[in-house]
């Protein structure tokens, strides 16, 4: 059984907890139940929307790329509201490090680093493999999606 059967299975009999948080690529064909991207499944198939929609909550689509701290931020506040899933695209695809950026996501989600260490650590492990960040640590720090400092 995929991790993410299990995890759809765990939202649905409500024993959900934030290590069951859903962080998926918004292309990724999994979540559509195979369906290739681009463009929207009308049928209704797909492995989310086979589930009572009143027991799963999307909570987010990720929207703009934004800074690092964005996107941990966006995370976790949804999770705190909420959300079991979040959708992003652009936050993890146009990362310098997709999987560094999920692994740090789930850190954060879960609640084992806030959201301005997990961009220092994010920073760290982009140094350590010699990857040059898009923004240098200060601008990565920053929040710039107004709704985030709500």
């Amino acid at each position: 059984m995929k991790s993410l059967d299990q995890k759809l299975g765990r939202i649905r009999a409500g024993s959900y907890t934030p290590r069951d948080f859903i962080i998926a690529d918004a292309k990724d064909g999994d979540m559509g139940g195979g369906c290739t991207a681009p463009g929207p499944r009308r049928d209704g198939g797909g492995e989310l929307t086979a589930y009572d929609p009143s027991r799963l909550m999307v909570g987010i689509l990720g929207g703009g790329r934004g800074t690092t701290h964005d996107t941990f931020e966006l995370a976790s506040q949804a999770e705190r509201a909420g959300a079991q899933v979040a959708l992003f695209g652009r936050k993890i695809n146009f990362s310098e490090s997709p999987v560094d950026l999920v692994r740090h996501m789930r850190l954060v989600i879960e609640g084992e680093l806030k959201g301005a260490e997990a961009v220092k650590a994010y920073h760290d492990a982009l140094a350590k493999k010699k990857i040059r960040p898009d923004r240098d640590l200060k601008s990565a720090l920053a929040i710039t999606e107004p709704v985030l400092e709500a």
